[in-house]
C-alpha cells in the first residue's frame, strides 16, 4: 500500500514537470507570437498636451526627488514598482509613503506578484500596507501552481502617480544601488517626470490623465489581487517593529531632502508633444505594441538612431527592422553594458549570440564598462523623438511583460538626453565591423563569470524567448 502510495505521487510529480515545462516553457518557445500588420500596435499612440519634462539621472536625486513627491501629494498617490532591495532608500521611500497615507491621501499600489522581493527585512511590509486604512495593496499575476503558463507575464511598469499633476517612469526600481553611486552594485539609470500645465486647455488630453487610466486598467484588471493575510501576534509585533525603523528612515531623510532635492522643477523642459505607449495586458505571447511603435519611428528615421539599454538581445523576429535600416544609411548607435559588467549573465548570453552579426551590419556598439552597470531604457530618432520608459531590448519587453514608455517630441529635450548619454559613452569601448575582432570582451571578466556565460551559451537558444 505504502509502494503504490508512492508511485503515485512520483507519477503525479512527473505529470506536474511535464506539465509545467510545456505550458511554461515549450509554448512560449515554439509558439511565439509575431508582430501583426505595420502599425496595428499603433492604437495607443495617442499625441498628448505639451506638458514640461524634468530629467532625473543623478543618482542619490532620483531618491531625494521621489520623497518630495510623495510630500507634494495631497488627494491621490498611484505606485508600481518590478521589484524592491531591502536597504535604507527602501525604508525612507515606503515610510514616505506610510506618511503620505496618514495624512488622509488614498494610496494605491501594486507589486509584481512573484518579483517583489518583499522577503528578508521587507516581509511584513505587504502586511502593513493591506492593512493601513488609506492603503490598497494589489499583486499582477501572484505565482499560481496551477498556471505556469502565468509565470513569464510579469508587471515591468515603474510608475509614481501623483495627485493629476506629476508622473515619475523610467527605468528604476526601489533600492539602495539605485541612489547610491558608493555601493559595489551601483546602478546608473534614469527617470522623467511629467509636470502638468497649469494653462493646459481643457480640450488638450493630459499625458498625466492617460497614464493614470493606464494604471486604473492595470491595478483593477482580472489579472490584479488584492492579496489575503491572517492576523497574527508575530505579524503585529513585526509590523510594530518595522513601522519605527520605517518612520526613523524617513525622518532622517526627511530633514536633509530639501537640502539635497534642489529647485528640480525649474529643470523642466517644454516638448512639443508627448505620447504614451504600453504594452497590452494579457496573458502568453500578446501582441508587441511597445516594439511596433518603435519599429515604425526607426524606419521613418533619417539620419541617426540612438538606442540605451542594459539587455540588447534582438531575436530573429526583432532582427530585420535592425538590419532594413542600416541598408538605409541611417547612423544606428547602442549604447549597452559589457560583459565585464553586466550584472545579468543570461541576458548578456543571449546579446553575446547577436553581437558580431549586429556589429558586422554596421551598428556601433558602445559597451559600458565604468563604475557599477547602466540600467536605463532609452531611444532617440533624429534628435527629435526621445522615447523613455521601462522597455528594454528584449523579447521579454516586446512579448511578455507590460511595459510603459513616454514619447517625447522636440530637439531640446532630446539634445539635453544626448548629453547625459554621451557622457555615459565616456565610460564605454566603441565595437565596430571594423574593430570587433580585434576587442577582447573578456579583458577585465573574472574566470567565474567567463565560466558561467560559457556554460549558459550552449542552452540560451532554448530560452532566449524569455530572455
Amino acid at each position: 500500500m505504502k509502494h503504490m502510495y508512492w508511485k503515485n505521487v512520483k507519477r503525479s510529480l512527473f505529470l506536474y514537470i511535464m506539465f509545467s515545462l510545456l505550458t511554461a516553457g515549450f509554448m512560449f518557445h515554439y509558439f511565439p507570437s509575431y508582430p501583426q500588420a505595420e502599425n496595428e500596435g499603433m492604437a495607443n499612440k495617442m499625441l498628448m498636451a505639451g506638458e514640461k519634462v524634468v530629467i532625473i539621472e543623478d543618482n542619490e536625486q532620483a531618491g531625494f526627488v521621489r520623497l518630495d513627491l510623495l510630500k507634494k501629494a495631497e488627494e491621490r498617490l498611484a505606485i508600481t514598482y518590478h521589484t524592491f532591495h531591502a536597504g535604507v532608500w527602501t525604508d525612507a521611500f515606503m515610510g514616505a509613503v506610510f506618511e503620505t497615507a496618514d495624512r488622509g491621501v488614498e494610496v494605491e499600489i501594486l507589486f509584481d506578484g512573484m518579483l517583489h522581493n518583499m522577503r528578508g527585512d521587507l516581509r511584513v511590509i505587504p502586511y502593513m500596507l493591506s492593512t493601513h486604512p488609506n492603503i490598497t495593496l494589489k499583486y499582477y499575476e501572484p505565482f499560481n501552481p496551477l498556471r505556469p503558463y502565468t509565470w513569464h507575464n510579469r508587471m515591468h511598469d515603474k510608475l509614481l502617480i501623483v495627485d493629476d499633476h506629476y508622473v515619475m517612469t523610467g527605468g528604476r526600481n526601489i533600492g539602495d544601488k539605485y541612489f547610491k553611486s558608493d555601493v559595489d552594485d551601483t546602478v546608473y539609470d534614469r527617470d522623467i517626470i511629467l509636470i502638468k500645465e497649469e494653462t493646459a486647455r481643457d480640450d488638450q488630453r493630459s499625458a498625466i490623465t492617460e497614464m493614470s487610466q493606464y494604471f486604473d486598467e492595470l491595478f483593477n484588471h482580472d489579472y490584479s489581487y488584492e492579496p489575503i493575510f491572517v492576523p497574527s501576534l508575530y505579524r503585529e509585533r513585526a509590523a510594530t517593529e518595522k513601522k519605527v525603523m520605517l518612520h526613523e528612515a524617513h525622518d532622517t531623510f526627511e530633514k536633509v531632502v530639501h537640502l539635497n532635492v534642489g529647485e528640480w522643477e525649474e529643470e523642466a523642459i517644454q516638448v512639443k508633444g508627448i505620447q504614451i505607449w504600453h504594452n497590452p495586458i494579457e496573458r502568453m505571447n500578446h501582441s508587441p505594441a511597445i516594439w511596433q511603435n518603435l519599429m515604425s519611428l526607426i524606419k521613418d528615421a533619417e539620419e541617426s538612431v540612438l538606442i540605451q539599454s542594459p539587455y540588447v538581445i534582438p531575436t530573429d523576429v526583432m532582427t530585420s527592422p535592425f538590419q532594413q535600416k542600416i541598408t538605409d544609411a541611417v547612423q544606428l548607435d547602442v549604447l549597452t553594458n559589457s560583459k565585464k559588467v553586466t550584472p545579468n549573465l543570461l541576458a548578456y548570453s543571449g546579446y553575446e549570440r547577436y553581437r558580431e552579426n549586429l556589429a558586422e551590419n554596421g551598428v556601433d556598439l558602445y559597451e559600458y564598462a565604468g563604475q557599477g552597470s547602466i540600467h536605463g531604457k532609452t531611444f532617440i530618432i533624429d534628435s527629435y523623438y526621445s522615447v523613455i520608459g521601462s522597455f528594454n531590448v528584449d523579447p521579454r519587453s516586446a512579448f511578455l511583460n507590460t511595459e510603459t514608455v513616454i514619447v517625447l517630441e522636440g530637439e531640446e529635450f532630446a539634445s539635453a538626453l544626448e548629453g547625459h548619454i554621451t557622457n555615459l559613452q565616456a565610460d564605454t569601448h566603441l565595437v565596430t565591423k571594423d574593430n570587433i575582432q580585434e576587442i577582447d570582451e573578456n579583458e577585465g571578466v573574472s574566470f567565474f563569470k567567463r565560466a558561467v556565460l560559457r556554460l549558459l551559451a550552449s542552452f540560451v537558444p532554448f530560452i532566449e524567448s524569455l530572455l
